[in-house]
């Protein structure tokens, strides 16, 4: 198979369950270019998770806590970038990236999108203190939030429709290193010997108004058990 010269730079800094759904767009963007570069931009803190999704060229990492004011998105977007952001972002845009899909849909995120500079930008760019939001999907991707029981799109989808195109559908799968594995085997081996089967539960989440409601997950603990 030709190897693709595109290079393409996903931005999807904050929120684990986005990144998570990044991985149908990363097959689509294969699918429309096959053997093209990709890579992801992700807080420090995300970088274990980024590293197991499949097609990957780099993971590039920032310390954007240190500037985050707020745990959904980082500054407001009405401050210029800071001077060690704004060299970063001229770094990036030396790679000469051709595509740049902002899946981080706040303003000061923007900021940093417009700053690489790519010619086929997605999602929110921000100039002169005003955001917008390219690419249909990706605008009704934030629109949707407002009225959700109407909407009829898996996130996922609407990422992969938005950064790339129409395509063959791809399911959610992850590179799980051996190390890993191992580790899990060996928490779950105890159980085994009682022949009891495991259901691992996730309470939280990192906004309240995301997570289910606490009785609700008690009744499914004890009807499960």
């Amino acid at each position: 198979m030709s190897h693709c010269s595109k290079q393409v730079l996903i931005l999807n800094i904050t929120r684990l369950g986005d990144l998570v759904q990044t991985v149908p767009l990363l097959a689509r963007l294969e699918q429309e270019w096959p053997g093209a570069a990709i890579d992801l931009l992700v807080d420090t803190r995300l970088a274990p998770m980024a590293a197991l999704l499949p097609g990957l060229r780099h993971v590039r990492t920032y310390h954007f806590t240190t500037i985050f004011k707020n745990s959904q998105g980082g500054p407001r977007g009405d401050e210029p970038l800071s001077p060690d952001i704004a060299a970063w972002a001229h770094s990036l845009a030396a790679v000469g990236y051709d595509r740049v899909i902002n899946l981080t849909f706040t303003r000061w995120s923007g900021l940093l999108a417009a700053a690489i500079g790519a010619p086929d930008t997605r999602g929110a760019v921000t100039r002169n203190w005003i955001s917008i939001l390219k690419n249909p999907w990706l605008a009704y991707c934030v629109d949707m939030h407002q009225f959700r029981r109407f909407n009829r799109f898996n996130v996922a989808d609407l990422f992969a429709l938005g950064g790339s195109g129409l395509g063959s559908h791809q399911p959610i799968r992850f590179t799980i290193p051996r190390q890993a594995v191992e580790w899990a085997r060996a928490r779950v081996s105890a159980y085994r010997t009682l022949g009891l089967p495991l259901v691992a539960v996730q309470v939280s989440a990192s906004n309240a108004k995301k997570t289910w409601r606490p009785e609700y997950v008690g009744q499914i603990m004890a009807a499960l058990s």
